[in-house]
């Protein structure tokens, strides 16, 4: 009985340092955004223009994105901003950084761009 006791007592202290442990282990799954606007480029140099002149560069899903050149699209993804180096930095760098999306997903909303552009 006692060994009994002596199981069950372990197992009670050891159960909650490992679930402790599995909810401090970054999640695989990234948080993703979904951005909306004008679609333009080819292969390897996509961008994407949003309603407030934001440029993302688009990474990724080339094969996906070539249908979509010049269509109002929402591509969801994950979001990067990207500050230049310091040998890059300009007067306007800090109020235009550079951003990229990671392309998970792409959704057409129209055939063609409206209000989007540089």
């Amino acid at each position: 009985m006692r060994n009994i006791l002596l199981l069950v007592a372990t197992i009670a202290l050891i159960a909650p340092c490992s679930s402790a442990q599995q909810q401090n282990t970054p999640s695989a799954k990234a948080p993703q955004a979904a951005i909306r606007g004008c679609l333009t480029g080819a292969a390897g140099q996509y961008r994407l223009v949003d309603d407030n002149h934001i440029v993302y560069r688009l990474i990724g899903q080339d094969k996906e994105l070539s249908g979509f050149d010049g269509q109002q699209v929402e591509v969801t993804g994950k979001e990067d901003e990207r500050i230049p180096p310091k040998e890059k930095q300009t007067a306007s760098s800090f109020s235009r950084p550079e951003r990229q999306l990671t392309v998970a997903g792409i959704n057409k909303i129209s055939d063609t761009c409206t209000g989007a552009s540089e």
